[in-house]
């Protein structure tokens, strides 16, 4: 009740105490003072009930002009977390950033004319009837996409989960050997490419450097491969490795197809160990239309450091999408669920 009403109501009051102490004192036959007492103790009593009704059909008045004639809005709490839920084995990170577009052609074209110049000049013991051309798979391409997003933060074959590359499964197959390179060309998979062919020399001279990536390309027993390269968000990521490439090989004739995975983000499971902060009060937007449902973006920071498994130091900022526990300040107004989901009531 604002100011205005109040002082209405308390010089209706004064006139109803006045005029009703007259009438009391002259059909009652009492006394001015006691005829006064009397109005004063029935309009106290009729002003506690009328004031709690007058508040809840205010409330409800009011609730009901936000749903109706603001087209269904209503403002949003602020929602503080409680901690990590520990019932999940890992924590649901969601990275930001761009997943360049490959051209499998292209990219077959160059394995297979690196494959074929390897049994050609006889590399690594091979014959020219040993060439066997690579074909695309895309159940290895989907495996690629997730892998080269993982290794833009954890710079290893080790996943984030802290699981090895090969238990990462897309339409029930997994990969048998992985190729991984970090540049920031423009063509980060053209310039990986580049880069395992480099492999090339030292595996001629002999001379103890790497040649793991070369050879898987010219092993003739892997018959299908996949790749997808992706750069992490500029101010998201702290690292050397600014764009990563995932190349994954099996030795099974997969089927052909394209992925076509165009989303500017992707969930990722990290290990808990590797988080060192989160945000402690997160604000919503300040409407939600009622009935929707919005996903809250939870910021977190982890840090993956340089070890004899990893090529790079990495910091990385993303968000969480689950095992936290919420508390709400009003659960009549808005309800949140693990997932991060947000629905005004």
């Amino acid at each position: 009740m604002n100011l205005l009403l109040y002082y209405v109501k308390l010089f209706l009051e004064c006139i109803f105490l006045y005029t009703g102490g007259i009438v009391l004192k002259k059909f009652l036959n009492i006394g001015s003072i006691s005829s006064f007492i009397l109005v004063f103790a029935i309009i106290f009593s009729f002003s506690i009930v009328s004031s709690d009704a007058l508040d809840t059909k205010s409330l409800n008045k009011e609730l009901k002009s936000e749903k109706v004639s603001e087209n269904y809005f209503i403002k949003s709490s602020r929602l503080s977390t409680n901690n990590l839920n520990s019932r999940s084995s890992y924590l649901d990170l969601t990275l930001y950033g761009e997943f360049e577009d490959v051209s499998k052609y292209q990219v077959l074209n160059e394995l297979n004319r690196i494959r074929k110049e390897a049994c050609d000049e006889g590399i690594d013991g091979l014959k020219p009837d040993d060439y066997v051309p690579l074909k695309w798979s895309v159940s290895l391409e989907g495996i690629s996409t997730i892998r080269s997003a993982e290794a833009s933060i954890n710079t290893s074959h080790i996943s984030p989960n802290g699981e090895y590359f090969d238990t990462v499964v897309m339409d029930g197959e997994s990969s048998s050997a992985e190729n991984l390179a970090w540049n920031s060309d423009s063509n980060i998979t053209m310039r990986a490419i580049s880069q395992y062919y480099e492999e090339k020399k030292n595996l001629i001279d002999n001379n103890g450097k790497e040649t793991g990536h070369y050879k898987a390309i010219i092993k003739p027993e892997y018959r299908t491969v996949g790749t997808a390269s992706f750069r992490a968000e500029p101010e998201l990521i702290e690292s050397k490795a600014e764009g990563c490439n995932a190349m994954e090989f099996s030795p099974k004739l997969l089927i052909d197809g394209d992925f076509g995975y165009d989303n500017d983000y992707i969930p990722i499971d990290v290990a808990y160990r590797y988080l060192v902060m989160i945000g402690e009060e997160i604000a919503m937007p300040d409407v939600i239309p009622v009935g929707d449902i919005v996903d809250l973006d939870v910021p977190a920071v982890f840090d993956f450091p340089k070890t004899s498994d990893t090529v790079y130091e990495v910091r990385v900022g993303g968000t969480l999408n689950q095992c936290i526990d919420w508390s709400v300040s009003d659960e009549n107004i808005v309800l949140i669920s693990r997932d991060t989901k947000i629905k005004p009531e």
